[in-house]
């Protein structure tokens, strides 16, 4: 049987979401890593109208390369065509708006339009079919393996086509994992996969604000399709001590509002 690894975190987008329509005490499960992030009532008000503040890293580099080991926050500044909700197994709508298996191995996904980039260009299924094709020439990106079975990939009207060696259905959940760039930049990009993109443009909701060691600070994007969905108007990464411990009494202050670490039930 065929397996397809799944490149893109869901756990911050899911973080961003609960806790900026909640008001009341949230707790956070992020996916596959057994981490939460627990908050209070106040600093989750103050989270959902301000900045949203998460346990980082210490990064003295920079890299928002949604390909290959990107920083935290890169999730937040990409769009896939669909999004796997970890809780019930679901795709849901991303940057497609629907699927459909024409044939055992024809795939077409029907793609959303009126999207913009952060940097108020047109996103269009030509971006989808040049994000594909970059999986393509450089293999060293395609985490997913999607190219093991995808024969070609081309766009006709709203609609972008996928067409298989063979049947295979989790192949799916690969290509919707699938982190969607614009054409217009990467295909000018000498080497994707060493390209730490430190002026990312995506469709995502948030862009990059700041950065410095010790913290990263995104941006949400009023243009973007998700912005309605998302509140906090800040989300920072804040990189925090090395012990879970120490990580547990800043949840309990309130300094974090989530946070990539163990706790004890």
């Amino acid at each position: 049987m065929k397996t397809h690894t799944r490149p893109r975190s869901v756990s911050l987008a899911i973080a961003v979401t609960m806790v900026g329509l909640s008001l009341t005490p949230t707790i956070v499960v992020a996916s596959g890593a057994g981490a939460s992030g627990v908050g209070s009532s106040a600093h989750a008000q103050t989270a959902a109208h301000g900045v949203l503040t998460i346990q980082g890293n210490t990064n003295n580099v920079l890299n928002l390369n949604p390909f290959v080991g990107g920083d935290l926050g890169v999730d937040l500044v990409y769009n896939s065509l669909e999004l796997l909700n970890p809780v019930n197994g679901v795709l849901a709508p991303e940057l497609a708006t629907s699927f459909a298996a024409t044939n055992a191995t024809t795939l077409v996904y029907t793609i959303r339009s009126g999207v913009q980039w952060s940097n108020g260009k047109a996103f269009t299924p030509a971006d989808v079919v040049g994000t594909f094709r970059l999986l393509k020439k450089f293999p060293a990106l395609d985490s997913g393996g999607v190219w093991s079975d995808v024969t070609s990939v081309s766009a006709a009207g709203d609609r972008v086509t996928f067409k298989l060696k063979t049947p295979d259905v989790p192949l799916r959940q690969a290509i919707s994992a699938v982190p969607i760039v614009p054409s217009a930049i990467w295909s000018h990009v000498s080497n994707p996969a060493t390209f730490t993109n430190t002026h990312p443009v995506g469709t995502g909701p948030y862009t990059l604000k700041s950065y410095a060691p010790t913290k990263t600070v995104f941006v949400r994007v009023p243009t973007s399709f998700e912005a309605p969905s998302v509140r906090p108007k800040d989300v920072a990464f804040v990189a925090g001590p090395a012990t879970g411990a120490a990580n547990q009494l800043l949840i309990a202050s309130g300094a974090y509002d989530f946070a990539y670490d163990n706790f004890p039930n």
